[in-house]
């Protein structure tokens, strides 16, 4: 029985052997052969990801995204196992059938395939939007300020006023009777403080940019400037995000700066 690069073929004729076109038998011409099925099979993948990807995302009400990224993680599995093959039959099967000059041919050849296919893992994913953060900040704010809006004592029913942000449930006393209430944020609130950094770091895209471009055209050192300002503004809109944790955002800036520092010492 024989398989695409000639391995463990029954014996041929002269006569079969002359029938047969010498390209077709050639090392580069069954790889060729070979990666275009691959190719097929990227495709489907591709077509895949394009269909389903984004409805999966919205589906998914879980705040991790859990169900999405273990379709993520099957997907980009499924590709690499593509890229991985192909590169184990180079180097173990095409390369030791290349005859003559023909690596000249299969190498960049094959190069060519393995970039192209590389790339289009990476962007696989770029079309789809896997959390909308804005959209889950105004969920949870919604359902905040209807807590706060509808909070009143247990006790006596006296509108109780909420003068800071709270997203963990917490004890409210009673200016009238003195009675402890809890006053529960939703659970929805009580997620924005893991979307903080994240939301933060999205409103603040431009600063970043500003930053990044200074950066590749200098140097880190002398982008320093514009890391200051970019991390003034993300500090900013995280205390925007969640009012109350001003010391705890501070805290932020502080680690962010003392990395910064470290990685542009010249030791």
């Amino acid at each position: 029985m024989s398989n695409i690069f000639g391995f463990n073929k029954e014996k041929k004729t002269d006569r079969d052997d002359k029938a047969q076109p010498l390209e077709s038998t050639s090392a580069f011409s069954r790889f060729q052969v070979f990666l275009a099925k691959l190719d097929e099979r990227a495709q489907e993948i591709v077509k895949d990801v394009e269909e389903s990807a984004q409805i999966i995302a919205d589906a998914d009400t879980d705040p991790y995204k859990r169900s999405f990224l273990q379709f993520k993680s099957a997907i980009l599995a499924q590709f690499t196992q593509i890229i991985q093959k192909a590169s184990a039959t180079y180097q173990t099967k095409v390369i030791p059938a290349a005859r003559g000059m023909e690596m000249l041919e299969i190498a960049p050849f094959y190069g060519d395939w393995n970039a192209r296919m590389v790339d289009t893992m990476q962007k696989l994913f770029h079309g789809v939007l896997e959390r909308d953060l804005e959209k889950e900040y105004a969920q949870a704010m919604d359902e905040y300020n209807s807590a706060v809006h509808t909070f009143s004592c247990m006790q006596c029913g006296a509108k109780l006023e909420i003068d800071k942000f709270y997203f963990q449930s917490s004890y409210i006393t009673c200016t009238y009777c003195q009675t402890q209430n809890t006053f529960n944020p939703g659970t929805k609130a009580r997620m924005i403080e893991h979307i903080v950094q994240p939301l933060a770091r999205a409103r603040c895209r431009e600063s970043y940019q500003l930053y990044k471009e200074k950066k590749e055209l200098t140097s880190k050192k002398d982008a320093k400037k514009e890391f200051h300002a970019y991390l003034d503004a993300l500090i900013d809109e995280m205390n925007a995000i969640l009012p109350g944790m001003s010391q705890q955002h501070e805290n932020y800036r502080t680690r962010m700066l003392a990395d910064f520092e470290n990685e542009i010492l010249p030791w």
